[in-house]
């Protein structure tokens, strides 16, 4: 680019799978070990972090509830994170989507719609992350229809990559792609985790000088 800021469109989608029928909430606490997949608690990878807490934009037509996005807020405060802002989005006339230093909850483009209905993606996060110190710039959150919106763990699951995270396999995880495996589970990612991964990040390579 010509501003010599090398951007990438880092796009997190989530493969939580699409059902007719409500699936059964799963807990989250007293979990047999058998039960449990056999990886390492903190594997999860993280692709991009927030240098300063996030600000929250909720486009009108997101089809989303300023409540249901509080909900999922406050899973991810609980260990740790913060946010800016809550926004309500005042329609201007622009399209309404996330600015540098936002997550957005918006309307998906009829393309993006198309794309999550023949992937069955309840849930889509686009997160936009500056390539040579991987800080994200900013994050567009969307679903499938109104109603994958206040279906349990889905949105609280697309928060976690707007977060910078990725997918985690491992049963009753928050993180877990698939929907009727995933539970509220948050094991290794942390806060504390989150600054851990954000130093290996600005650490100079091995053998650089500073």
């Amino acid at each position: 680019m010509s501003n010599g800021i090398s951007l990438f469109l880092f796009i997190l989608i989530s493969l939580l799978s699409c059902k007719t029928d409500e699936p059964p909430e799963i807990p989250a606490v007293s979990i047999p070990s058998e039960l449990i997949t056999s990886v390492g608690l903190y594997d999860t990878k993280l692709q991009g972090f927030w240098a300063t807490a996030p600000n929250i934009r909720v486009c009108p037509d997101s089809g989303i509830t300023r409540e249901r996005i509080r909900e999922a807020m406050s899973l991810w405060e609980g260990v740790g994170y913060e946010f800016g802002n809550v926004i309500i989005h005042v329609y201007n006339g622009l399209p309404c989507k996330a600015a540098p230093g936002e997550i957005a909850f918006r309307m998906p483009t009829q393309q993006e719609l198309s794309e999550a209905l023949s992937r069955s993606h309840l849930g889509i996060a686009k997160t936009q992350i500056e390539n040579s110190t991987r800080e994200i710039i900013s994050s567009d959150i969307y679903f499938q229809t109104s109603t994958a919106s206040h279906r349990a763990k889905v949105v609280e699951h697309e928060l976690g990559h707007a977060l910078g995270w990725e997918h985690h396999d491992r049963r009753y995880h928050i993180m877990n792609q698939d929907l009727t495996e995933s539970g509220l589970l948050i094991i290794g990612m942390e806060r504390l985790r989150y600054d851990q991964r954000i130093k290996e990040f600005r650490r100079p390579p091995t053998g650089q000088n500073d």
